[in-house]
């Protein structure tokens, strides 16, 4: 038999037969009968005074009572359904957002082991490079020692030709004293010049050669001289270039402990 289709029963509610009518089934109509004489029954003896139509009315107001407790308990039930609902799309919407929070430290954790590898590749090569110039910079400590050794040298014979210059100067003071002794004689003694002249020009000619070995010492004093200044100007060149690589070392060894500071605290994020 259909939902909609009227349903027609007898029931006995207090003792008195009724006739229901409607549209749900039979053992629900029964069971609403049951109902209403269970709870007429229970009204009866807390109310002996009253007949059975105030009974009734009682009755039908408790069932009223309880039908607007239900609604009341199902609308708080739904706002809290509403309520329960908004804080599930919450849920999700946090959840989505977690998911992508999820993938893009996924994604970002690859970039940081891929740029992890990639600063490991430059540190050793920068550890090469570094070590290579270690090497250079002991070489060129090595060439600036053998130059100091060379200058030294250097200085060491320039003094010595000082010295050497001294005694010829001294020389050169003792000779022209000499010479000037040797006019004041050929003045004094003109006669006895005539008997000396060849004498006197022995000694003229061991006095020009001996000022052309003065010369020759002087252009070797000079060359030497040349040669110390030189050496001198190179000597300051390399120092310079030895200054120059020390900075560089210098800011290598900075970029380098930047570089070490920088793997640490990505070891530490990872």
């Amino acid at each position: 038999m259909a939902d909609d289709s009227i349903q027609k029963i007898r029931v006995t509610i207090r003792g008195m037969e009724y006739t229901l009518r409607g549209q749900a089934s039979e053992m629900h109509l029964r069971t609403v009968a049951r109902s209403v004489d269970r709870l007429m029954e229970q009204i009866a003896p807390a109310n002996p005074l009253l007949d059975e139509r105030r009974i009734a009315v009682l009755a039908a107001a408790n069932v009223f009572d309880e039908l607007l407790r239900l609604r009341d308990a199902h609308s708080k039930l739904q706002a809290e359904y509403q309520n329960l609902r908004g804080d599930h799309q919450n849920l999700q919407d946090t959840y989505q957002g977690l998911q992508d929070d999820h993938r893009n430290l996924e994604i970002e954790h690859r970039d940081l082991v891929a740029e992890h590898h990639s600063l490991q590749a430059e540190y050793h090569t920068l550890r090469a490079w570094h070590q290579t110039l270690q090497a250079g910079q002991q070489d060129l400590a090595a060439k600036y020692h053998d130059l100091e050794v060379e200058h030294q040298r250097l200085q060491d014979q320039y003094r010595e030709f000082q010295n050497e210059r001294d005694n010829l100067q001294t020389l050169q003071y003792d000779l022209e004293a000499k010479f000037r002794e040797l006019e004041a004689e050929h003045r004094d003694l003109q006669v006895v010049n005539r008997h000396l002249h060849d004498r006197y020009r022995d000694l003229e000619d061991e006095y020009l050669g001996l000022k052309d070995t003065y010369r020759k010492l002087e252009d070797a004093n000079h060359a030497l001289r040349t040669e110390c200044r030189e050496s001198e100007t190179e000597y300051q060149n390399l120092k310079a270039v030895y200054r120059e690589l020390q900075g560089k070392h210098r800011v290598l060894q900075s970029e380098y402990d930047d570089l070490l500071e920088l793997l640490d605290e990505e070891t530490r994020i990872s």
